[in-house]
């Protein structure tokens, strides 16, 4: 192996310059950030469902208030 060999076994050409994939990178990273927005809404939109149907089931069992006098249940009684 002489000093001016080169260990790297990709031809020159294949080999990744300064630079290279730059443009791949910040693809990437948007969509990472993308996917990442995305995922924080998905997360919003399910926890409010959860709160909202838990409010739901809370005023089911809940007792319903009285009626008001002079109502049709009293005048039935």
């Amino acid at each position: 192996m002489g000093i001016g060999k080169d260990n790297d076994q990709a031809p020159a050409g294949q080999r990744d310059g300064a630079g290279s994939g730059t443009a791949q990178e910040a693809q990437r990273s948007w969509v990472t950030v993308l996917a990442s927005d995305a995922n924080q809404v998905a997360v919003g939109v399910a926890t409010t469902a959860a709160i909202y149907g838990a409010k739901v089931v809370v005023d089911k069992i809940r007792k319903p208030p009285p009626p008001p006098p002079g109502s049709a249940s009293d005048s039935e009684a």
